[in-house]
């Protein structure tokens, strides 16, 4: 686990209501890319405030995963990516991870937008 990697924006960063990727390079004791699936790799995103995501994680079947994430609130996050070890009979931190981010507010919705008028007799 101490040689698996990963990749890709969505390792630290991520807009609020879009679906998001990351990927994960399996990486075998003695430093080689891994070219077969079958590793099992659990990923969470925690943000602050103690708000979990599921992240997803498909198995490519050639060393490779791919995660995926989409949440809906912005802020700081942490994205853990774990590793199961046969050998230790736990899950163990990849390389790197936990990875700290930022997931940032998507642009604004008309169809959800209000227009309030102040009260100071300015124009609005």
């Amino acid at each position: 686990p101490a040689l698996t990697t990963a990749s890709g924006a969505a390792i630290r960063y991520a807009v609020a209501g879009y679906r998001t990727f990351f990927t994960i390079q399996g990486v075998d004791e003695m430093g080689n890319n891994m070219t077969s699936g079958g590793a099992l790799f659990n990923a969470l995103l925690v943000a602050f405030g103690d708000v979990k995501e599921v992240v997803e994680v498909t198995d490519l079947g050639n060393g490779r995963y791919t995660g995926s994430y989409s949440t809906t609130k912005a802020g700081d996050f942490l994205l853990s990516v774990t590793l199961w070890s046969e050998h230790q009979q736990l899950y163990q931190s990849i390389h790197m991870s936990p990875f700290l981010g930022t997931v940032v507010a998507a642009g604004a919705d008309p169809s959800k937008s209000f227009l309030f008028a102040g009260g100071g007799g300015g124009a609005v």
